[in-house]
């Protein structure tokens, strides 16, 4: 099949129950798979399993027992997932097994050792507020994931990151939904209440729109996506915003909007 014919193959199945099926098979065309497992992550929160399968029913059931596993607890223990902290904003970035430092033996042995696997690559992209950290395993008997293999799954990996984005949205529960539109309320009231206040301590606007935008929860990196300007910018505002209140580290400036932060104000 072409690359056309897999993306057809994979959007027409968003959405639907054989969207596991098909997410393998396009996968397994390309790379020669045993398993295949994807995650998506939001900021301060555990995974959500996205695609969890193999090439028949009882590989696929061990594997979602191991991707249950993961969501539950494995995925502290991932090596792997140092990685996101070096991505830029809708940077994709493909590594194999051999760029992870193992130092957990029981983690290898969990997910690897018994679960018959004997090496995978991976993708990671972080935008937004999402991770998404889509697995391509072999199993012992196969050989490993060389550079020819990295070079194929760059082709496909923006589409890969697109539909398993897609798939997220549509499988998103009703309730969820809700939530995360009254967080994003909660968050913007909060942000605006802590902003009013520190506009009173004589710190520039800008100053006061980063101190609140750390308050409420941003790092320095999505600053700087969001306002558009550079990680230096960022850090020199909040250097001099600091002076300006009188703190030296975020918990000192936590604890000058504590009334706000506390709902009290």
């Amino acid at each position: 099949m072409t690359v056309f014919e897999h993306a057809l193959a994979l959007v027409d199945s968003v959405g639907h129950p054989g969207f596991e099926s098909a997410y393998f098979a396009v996968f397994d065309d390309l790379l020669d798979l045993w398993s295949c497992t994807a995650f998506a992550f939001r900021r301060h929160a555990p995974p959500r399993c996205i695609v969890a399968t193999g090439p028949n029913k009882q590989a696929a059931l061990r594997v979602r027992n191991n991707a249950q596993r993961y969501v539950e607890r494995g995925y502290k223990d991932d090596p792997n997932l140092r990685f996101v902290q070096a991505l830029d904003r809708s940077e994709i970035e493909i590594r194999s097994l051999a760029d992870a430092e193992f130092n957990d033996d029981v983690y290898r042995s969990r997910y690897f050792s018994r679960a018959s696997t004997r090496d995978k690559i991976f993708i990671l992209s972080a935008e937004k507020d999402w991770v998404i950290y889509a697995n391509f395993y072999r199993g012992n008997f196969q050989r490993e994931f060389d550079d020819a293999d990295k070079k194929k799954l760059r082709q496909y990996a923006r589409l890969c990151v697109a539909v398993l984005r897609l798939q997220v949205r549509f499988n998103r529960p009703a309730a969820e939904e809700a939530f995360l539109d009254e967080t994003r309320v909660q968050k913007q009231l909060r942000y605006q209440q802590v902003y009013d206040l520190l506009i009173k301590y004589q710190i520039s606007p800008r100053e006061a729109e980063i101190c609140a935008m750390i308050v409420v929860g941003h790092t320095t990196q999505d600053i700087s996506a969001e306002l558009g300007i550079s990680k230096n910018t960022v850090i020199t505002h909040r250097r001099r915003a600091y002076e300006k209140l009188g703190v030296s580290n975020q918990n000192e400036l936590f604890g000058k909007c504590f009334d706000v932060l506390s709902g009290e104000n």
